[in-house]
Formats: C-alpha cells, sequence, structure tokens
C-alpha cells in the first residue's frame, strides 16, 4: 500500500481500497488481468460499419471507481497524464472514455509497481511522441 502512495493524488484512502480489493498482486498473471478484474479493459463492439468499444460490466465496481478517481487526481498532478488526457480528449474521445483508457495507463504502472516492489517516480519530462 505504500508504494501506491507515492503516486500524486492518491493517498491512503484510495489505496488502501484498492489495495483491500485486489488483495495480492500475484494472483494476476498479467497487468491485463488485473485490468480486465477491474473494470477497465475495453473490449470492442463492432457492427457493420461501426466500430466502438465498451466497458466491461461484469467487475468489480468498487476497484473501478477507485480507478476513476486516481486518474481524475492525477490529471491535475502528474504532467504527463494530463497531457495523455488532452490528447484523447482532441482525438474526440468522451471524457468518461478518456478517463478509463488513463486508468488503463495507470493500471500498468500499478502492476509493475507492485510485481517490482517499487515506489513511483515522476519524469521531469515529457516524451515526445512521433
Amino acid at each position: 500500500m505504500n508504494h501506491l502512495k507515492t503516486i500524486p493524488g492518491v493517498a491512503t484512502k484510495l489505496a488502501s481500497r484498492f489495495m483491500g480489493e485486489i488483495g495480492d498482486i500475484h494472483r494476476f498473471p498479467s497487468e491485463k488481468q488485473l485490468a480486465i478484474y477491474c473494470g477497465i479493459a475495453c473490449v470492442d463492439n463492432n457492427s457493420g460499419k461501426v466500430t466502438k468499444a465498451k466497458a466491461v460490466y461484469k467487475a468489480n465496481k468498487i476497484c473501478k471507481q477507485t480507478l476513476i478517481a486516481m486518474a481524475g487526481c492525477s490529471i491535475r498532478l502528474i504532467p504527463q497524464c494530463k497531457f495523455y488526457y488532452l490528447k484523447k480528449r482532441t482525438e474526440g474521445k468522451s471524457h468518461n472514455h478518456t478517463l478509463r483508457c488513463l486508468a488503463r495507463q495507470l493500471i500498468k504502472v500499478i502492476y509493475q509497481m507492485l510485481t517490482e516492489d517499487r515506489d513511483y517516480v515522476v519524469r521531469k519530462e515529457l516524451r515526445k511522441v512521433a
């Protein structure tokens, strides 16, 4: 839980709620499985000419709410997250879909942090995406 509290915007309440819901991180073989459990992974919902993505509804709702709250806080406090959020919004994504996308990226970071037993490190520079 202490590793999660090193993420800006994640305090004791969010970290303990998330850790209480997922339990031991080693029960998930990959970050994809953790994302599916938390309801953050998007599933393709294609029909004819329409291409959409929908959220997984049979998931841990408390875990999903916690991750969405973490994503909302990270937009304000982490420049990389704000940049990612604005990039997705300019692509035409809705606010809720963009928060889910950002939460999916946070799942990757959180899974690496917990499996490698390390703290979050904020990079000072933004990487240029070509």
